[in-house]
C-alpha cells in the first residue's frame, strides 16, 4: 500500500535535465526529423525553434533525384556544409534550387518552416 506524501517535506527543485529543452543534444539528423526543433550551424547544436528563430537562414538543398523536391530540413550529408559543396548544394530559396537540380520538369519545394509544401514548376531561366 502506498503511503501519501507529507506536506511537510519539500520537493526536490528541478533538475537542469527536465528543465532542457526536447531539442538539446540531438544529432543534426534527429534535429531535422523534429518539426519543433532547428539545427543552429554557427554551435552545430539542436535547438528549439520558437527560442532561436532556427528558420532563421535556412538554406534549401535538393533531397534526390528521385523524390525532386528541394528542402530546408538541415537533412543533408555534412559534407555539404563544406564552403565548395555548400556553393552547389545550398541555395537560399526553394525555387533556385528547383531551377539549378530539377529544370527540366517539377519539383516541389517543402518548407519546414510553414505549414504545408508548396508545389513549384520550375520556369525555364
Amino acid at each position: 500500500r502506498l503511503m501519501p506524501v507529507p506536506s511537510s517535506i519539500p520537493l526536490p527543485e528541478p533538475t537542469e535535465e527536465i528543465n532542457r529543452s526536447r531539442c538539446t543534444g540531438k544529432s543534426q539528423k534527429q534535429c531535422s526529423k523534429c518539426l519543433e526543433c532547428g539545427w543552429n550551424k554557427s554551435t552545430r547544436s539542436c535547438t528549439d525553434s520558437v527560442e532561436d528563430n532556427a528558420c532563421e537562414g535556412r538554406m534549401y538543398h535538393p533531397r534526390s533525384s528521385i523524390d525532386r523536391s528541394c528542402s530546408n530540413d538541415g537533412d543533408y550529408p555534412v559534407l555539404w556544409d563544406t564552403p565548395v559543396m555548400s556553393a552547389k548544394y545550398l541555395l537560399p530559396s526553394g525555387d533556385q534550387c528547383c531551377a539549378s537540380f530539377y529544370s527540366d520538369g517539377p519539383c516541389n519545394v517543402v518548407n519546414v518552416c510553414s505549414i504545408g509544401n508548396e508545389p513549384t514548376i520550375p520556369t525555364a531561366a
